[in-house]
């Protein structure tokens, strides 16, 4: 969140009427100065603009000089001066199956869409990445982009399934896994708080330590978030963990980009870490967490509204957990009991969801570096009874 403005104090005096009483007091006593005289229609409409000027525009240019206040192509400045660009935005991609005729050609650039279901939600088109003829088999896949940037070209599975470019001998076009790693452009508050971090390490070593690494991983359109662990051996073997702006694990893609900026294969001179150092990106793995309480609620709630508005309120936590090492109980009852149509509860669990089953307990969860935890509804089991009968309650 970027920092409040306060406007400054010196500016304050300089209001409409303000302004027009100094105009007043260097005038002769003597002159007509009442409403609706040619004094106070000269003045007036005088104070008036530079109220504005001092109540508005000069305001916006103190905000201006400084990143944390600054915004848009003026906030692109501050970063430009600072050797940074604002992360773009990435597009989706996957892979498409096509279904036709052997032999049918499909050139590289070919557009296949999604359904469009009504005006808010039009198609989203994506292009083939190379050409490709549909084998004997009657099908192929090939590897496909979104002609759009940003998160607007993530799709879930089966969705792309409409043929957008005029080709013979198509039947049909699925998706089979769904299209993912579009990002939107970085947003004033990311790149202010990137400026920022920025600012305040310029006394650090920049010899590869891990702000270093941290603060490179960053740099990368995408990334949203980097974890660093350094190496504990003499490998020098430096491992970060790495996730989109979306806050889901990185695709292979992604994480290799933050490999080559880092360590710049094709040009050595480039290089940003140290010599001698080697470097590992990967993506963290999802861990399923499942949930379990016996709730009551307040007159006139749902359970299925209350649960859906939990899983929303819970999931911002979860993402925070990494870093902690740890999902602590405690943080999910806390937000249990606030959530909007909870009155009590009682006997929550927590436990990792297992192939099988799940191990439910009242401790604890430890998460690695390589994990980030989620839950989805079906893994979520609010029970409605009377928690009065039970031994714990909420906090």
């Amino acid at each position: 969140m970027a920092a409040e403005f306060t406007t400054p104090t010196f500016l304050e005096p300089y209001t409409v009427d303000g302004i027009y009483q100094q105009m007043v007091d260097v005038l002769p006593p003597d002159i007509d100065t009442s409403q609706g005289s040619h004094v106070y229609n000269l003045t007036y409409p005088t104070a008036l603009v530079l109220s504005e000027v001092c109540e508005y525009v000069l305001p916006q240019v103190i905000q201006l000089i400084f990143p944390q206040w600054s915004y848009g192509e003026y906030l692109d400045a501050h970063a430009e001066t600072r050797g940074m660009t604002r992360k773009a935005a990435t597009a989706a991609a996957g892979e498409i199956t096509i279904t036709g005729v052997a032999g049918t050609v499909i050139p590289a650039g070919s557009a296949f869409s999604t359904a469009s279901l009504n005006q808010d939600d039009p198609s989203i088109t994506y292009d083939t990445q190379e050409a490709v003829t549909i084998p004997s088999s009657g099908s192929i896949t090939v590897a496909v982009e979104c002609e759009q940037p940003g998160t607007v070209g993530n799709a879930a599975a089966n969705t792309v399934i409409i043929v957008s470019s005029t080709i013979t001998g198509i039947s049909s076009v699925t998706n089979a896994e769904p299209m993912i790693g579009g990002t939107d452009e970085e947003t004033d508050e990311a790149l202010i708080a990137r400026i920022v971090e920025y600012d305040v390490s310029q006394g650090d070593s920049y010899t590869g330590n891990v702000s270093d690494y941290k603060r490179w991983a960053l740099s990368v359109a995408g990334v949203g978030s980097a974890l660093v662990i350094p190496a504990n051996d003499d490998t020098g073997l430096v491992t970060i963990v790495i996730t989109d702006s979306n806050g889901a694990p990185a695709t292979e893609t992604l994480c290799t980009e933050v490999y080559n900026y880092i360590m710049q294969p094709d040009d050595p001179d480039a290089r940003l870490a140290p010599v001698n150092a080697f470097l590992h990106v990967v993506a963290p793995t999802i861990v399923d967490i499942g949930i379990q309480a016996t709730v009551e609620l307040v007159a006139g709630y749902d359970l299925s509204t209350v649960e859906a508005a939990f899983l929303t309120n819970v999931a911002s936590y979860l993402s925070e957990a990494l870093s902690d090492g740890e999902i602590k109980i405690t943080r999910v009852e806390a937000i249990l009991s606030a959530t909007k149509g909870i009155n009590d509860f009682t006997a929550m669990q927590i436990g990792i969801v297992g192939t099988s089953s799940t191990t439910y307990g009242s401790s604890n969860i430890a998460l690695t570096g390589f994990q980030i935890p989620q839950i989805v509804a079906g893994d979520l089991d609010l029970t409605e009874g009377d928690v009065s009968t039970h031994g714990r309650t909420s906090i």
